[in-house]
Order: structure tokens, then sequence, then C-alpha cells
């Protein structure tokens, strides 16, 4: 009985980190912040970028070449997006965790919803994200469910 506490008090402790680390993930990317989007990626050669209009990026170093080119060209058009998760669901197993979010992109004009998965990994006791998927057929977004992962 003791174990179960202890077990499930573990895996609370790993889904609330998990969660915040995705939350600084979406921040990071409203506020443009190149730091931070490094610190939430493991910096591996093996991490992946798949976002709509786009072809996959693998590699820490080319992930992070496009996102600073991509604020770069946010600044140049004064371009102001919030990027909001909303619909977040987690699931954490051992060291690695998915989570399953709309990405709901803010500016003057628009809202534009897409339906993103990340992946993260812990290592060195961080989690880090290893893979992220976005994608906008239909504006779907990700459904709660009452059955578990």
């Amino acid at each position: 009985e003791r174990e179960d506490a202890y077990s499930d008090q573990i895996h609370a402790e790993d889904t609330a980190a998990v969660l915040k680390r995705n939350f600084e993930f979406y921040q990071a990317l409203t506020k443009k912040d190149l730091a931070l989007v490094g610190d939430v990626w493991l910096k591996s050669s093996t991490v992946q970028f798949i976002f709509p209009g786009g072809k996959p990026l693998i590699g820490y170093r080319d992930i992070m070449a496009m996102w600073q080119n991509s604020f770069h060209l946010r600044d140049k058009f004064s371009s102001s997006v919030e990027i909001r998760p909303s619909n977040v669901r987690i699931s954490v197993r051992g060291l690695s965790a998915f989570v399953v979010c709309n990405e709901d992109m803010v500016t003057q004009k628009s809202t534009q919803r897409l339906l993103a998965t990340n992946i993260f990994f812990k290592s060195a006791g961080k989690w880090r994200l290893v893979h992220h998927h976005a994608d906008s057929r239909g504006g779907a977004e990700a459904e709660h469910s009452s059955e578990s992962w």
C-alpha cells in the first residue's frame, strides 16, 4: 500500500512536470524566447518536428535554426502571435510522456486551431521535448475521453 502511494505521488509529480514543460514550450513560442525553446527540447540529433506545410525537421540544430528564422520573420513583419494549448491530455509512462492538445494560434485578425502531439523524454531528471507534430486538418480538436490511456 505504501509502495502504491509512492508510485502515485511520483506519477502525479511527473504528470505535473510534463504539463509545465508543455506550457513552457508554448509560452516560449509566444514570447519568441529562443533560449527557453532550446531548453525545452532535448539536445539530440534524433528529435523531430513536423508542422503543416513544412518538411519534417530532424535534429536539434535544424529545429532551433527554424525557430530562430521564424521568430526573425515575425519580428520583421511585426506579427504578434499568441500560441495557447487547450484540451490538453497527458499520458506518462516511465521516462516517456506524450501530450495531445489543441494549439490555438491567436493573432489580431484571426485564430487558427491545430491539433498537436508532443512527446517528452525524461533525461537527467528533466522532461525534454523529443517530438512535435502539428496538423491543421479540418480544425480538429483533441477530444477528452473518460478512458484511461
